[in-house]
């Protein structure tokens, strides 16, 4: 499980620090999708085929390697009361994109991967 932010709401977030930079110099921030921008490995791939059309088989791997972790999604809670800043870009519409962006640039990623 992992949570997924859209640049252009970390954008708005950096808009909304730069406008009152006194109140965050030097302070640090956790800053991500959060739960309701969190997504599983299964969930996305789902959605990827959903949108994509395509279908590629895809195994399990249940083993626990050094360094994974299984779960992880980003409390942003201080800079949210800080600010009143939140993600408004959903999954769906991050994935819609990125999928848009592949195929604008399909020949170019196509020279680069092959």
């Amino acid at each position: 499980m992992r949570d997924l932010l859209h640049v252009a709401d970390l954008a708005d977030l950096v808009i909304l620090q730069l406008k009152n930079i006194e109140q965050h110099r030097g302070q640090t921030y956790n800053v991500g999708g959060g739960l309701e921008n969190s997504v599983s490995l299964q969930e996305l791939t789902k959605t990827c085929q959903e949108l994509s059309g395509n279908e590629i088989p895809i195994n399990s791997d249940l083993e626990n390697r050094p360094g994974d972790i299984p779960w992880f999604v980003t409390d942003s809670s201080r800079i949210k009361e800080k600010t009143g800043w939140n993600p408004q870009r959903p999954l769906k519409e991050i994935f819609q994109e990125i999928l848009y962006w592949l195929e604008e640039h399909q020949q170019a990623l196509r020279n680069i991967l092959s």
